[in-house]
C-alpha cells in the first residue's frame, strides 16, 4: 500500500466523507481514491460509469434553431403575455402563502357578497386532513416553479427585446430557487433528486437512443415513456 499525502482526512466509513483530497465527498468521488481511516487501516472507494446529469441532458438536446419561422413581434407579444400571466400567478401565490394582498382580480373575474375561496385546494390532493401539509407543498410547489420560470422570461425579454446583457448571476439564481420547489415538489410526492434524474434520462435515451434527432422527437413511443415513468426510481437502480 502506497504511503497516503496526509491531505487525505482521517474519517469514520460509516459517515458521509466530509474532505477527502479535492474536498469531494463520498457521494461525489469518481474514479479511485484511498482513503485513511481511524484506525489507521486503508480504505479504497471505486466509482465507476459516474452519473453525470447534466452531460445525459445535453446529449437529447435539440442543436437546431429555426428562428427565421417565428416573427420577432410574434415571439415578444407572446413572451410579454406569458410573463404578465406568471406574474399575476405570483401574486396568487405570495397571497396563498405568504399573506400578502392578492392585487386587481384577473380581467372578467367578478365576486359578489358569498364567492367561493381556495380553501377547498387541498382537499383536490388528498381529502385526508393528515396528508394537508403535503398538499399545500405540492400546491405551492407547482405554483412557485411556474413563477420563477416567469422570472427567467423576464431575463429572456430583458435581452432578446431590450437589448440588455444577460444577467448569468441572475440565471443562476432563478435556476436555485425552482430547484428549491424542486425539492419541496419531491419531498412531497416521496420522490429524490437521484431518482427522478435518472427516470428522466432512461425516458429521454427511450425516445433518443443515441442523440437528438428531429424525427424521435416528433414520433414519439408515449406508452414506452409511461411505462418508464411508472416504474419510477426503479429505473436508476
Amino acid at each position: 500500500m502506497n504511503q497516503m499525502n496526509e491531505q487525505f482526512c482521517y474519517c469514520n466509513d460509516e459517515i458521509s466523507l466530509q474532505t477527502v483530497a479535492g474536498g469531494a465527498n463520498k457521494a461525489g468521488l469518481y474514479g479511485e481514491v484511498t482513503l485513511k481511516m481511524e484506525d489507521g487501516s486503508y480504505k479504497t472507494y471505486v466509482k465507476k460509469d459516474a452519473f453525470d446529469y447534466v452531460a445525459e441532458a445535453h446529449l437529447t438536446a435539440s442543436p437546431h434553431f429555426y428562428g427565421y419561422r417565428v416573427p420577432l413581434a410574434h415571439f415578444a407579444a407572446v413572451l410579454q403575455d406569458a410573463i404578465d400571466a406568471l406574474s399575476a400567478l405570483d401574486r396568487v401565490k405570495k397571497c396563498l402563502f405568504y399573506g400578502r394582498e392578492l392585487g386587481p382580480l384577473a380581467e372578467g373575474v367578478e365576486i359578489g357578497e358569498v364567492w367561493q375561496n381556495c380553501n377547498g385546494l387541498l382537499d383536490w390532493i388528498s381529502d385526508r386532513p393528515e396528508d394537508d401539509e403535503k398538499a399545500r407543498n405540492i400546491i405551492h410547489a407547482i405554483i412557485g416553479k411556474a413563477t420563477e420560470a416567469g422570472e427567467l422570461l423576464e431575463a429572456l425579454h430583458a435581452t432578446a427585446i431590450r437589448g440588455e446583457t444577460f444577467d448569468v448571476a441572475n440565471a443562476g439564481e432563478e435556476i436555485g430557487d425552482g430547484f428549491w420547489y424542486d425539492a419541496l415538489l419531491a419531498r412531497a410526492c416521496g420522490l429524490t433528486f437521484d431518482g427522478i434524474q435518472r427516470t428522466n434520462i432512461a425516458k429521454l435515451r427511450h425516445r433518443f437512443p443515441d442523440r437528438f434527432t428531429e424525427y424521435d422527437a416528433n414520433n414519439r413511443d408515449l406508452f414506452g415513456e409511461r411505462r418508464i415513468l411508472e416504474e419510477g426510481e426503479k429505473t436508476s437502480s
